[in-house]
């Protein structure tokens, strides 16, 4: 006989390599100015599943939190697997929705904290 376990408190489920994240083009611009932190935050996304992640320098380096903005078409649940990934190095917060005719999909910024 097979007795099932409770999973535990979690209540919301969140993307994970499994589902298909390979669609989605991220940049990730440094917008603090520290060396290497664009880096490090994309192999952190590439890690949980996303395929396609850019890296480049913001106009400005005084962000002092990290900003996510994406297009309107991207799921709530991408939108917060993308938060809940940074906000393991960073303070994160939502930005504008990025134009339709926008080159990436979601779009990170990173800051100071």
């Amino acid at each position: 006989m097979c007795r099932l376990l409770p999973l535990g408190p979690e209540t919301t489920q969140s993307p994970t390599a499994s589902n298909d994240l390979s669609g989605y083009k991220i940049v990730v611009l440094n917008g603090s100015g520290k060396i290497g932190v664009a880096s490090q935050t994309k192999a952190d996304l590439l890690a949980g599943g996303f395929k396609s992640v850019s890296t480049n320098n913001a106009d400005a380096f005084d962000f002092q939190e990290t900003v996510v903005s994406v297009k309107e078409n991207v799921p709530d649940s991408v939108k917060n697997f993308v938060k809940e990934i940074l906000t393991k190095r960073y303070s994160v917060i939502d930005g504008e929705n990025l134009p339709t005719t926008a080159s990436f999909d979601v779009e990170v910024t990173l800051g100071l904290k």
